[in-house]
């Protein structure tokens, strides 16, 4: 959402989601992408439905106990995680953890080298 627009409305305009209408010097939030004119309530509410459907910082530290658990195969994180599990060994890399990958045979596996 950071490309979004929060503005000073010029004109009247009408919201996409709540139909209220916004008045000329009112803020309002404008979505180019799709032309989507929300009151500031309604963007309020969509704004953060979205960060927590976004939020992995719960599965991040999911991952981050199972690593200390024990070393895991990238098929079975995947199966766990889906396809976002490498997004969150990355997540954990860049903040200076020492995930590191082990290639055994043809496997792929993911060990937390904490000492």
């Amino acid at each position: 959402m950071s490309d979004d627009v929060v503005r000073h409305a010029k004109r009247d305009y009408v919201c996409h989601d709540c139909s209220r209408t916004i008045h000329a010097r009112d803020l309002y939030f404008n979505r180019y992408k799709d032309f989507t004119v929300l009151c500031m309530e309604c963007y309020g509410k969509r704004r953060e439905r979205w960060k927590t459907l976004h939020d992995m910082s719960g599965r991040r530290r999911q991952l981050l106990d199972d690593l200390r658990d024990r070393p895991w195969a990238a098929g079975d994180l995947h199966e766990k995680y889906g396809s976002a599990y490498i997004k969150l060994v990355r997540g954990l890399q860049m903040s200076g953890l020492p995930v590191r990958r082990h290639h055994v045979g043809p496997s792929v596996y993911y060990v937390l080298d904490e000492k």
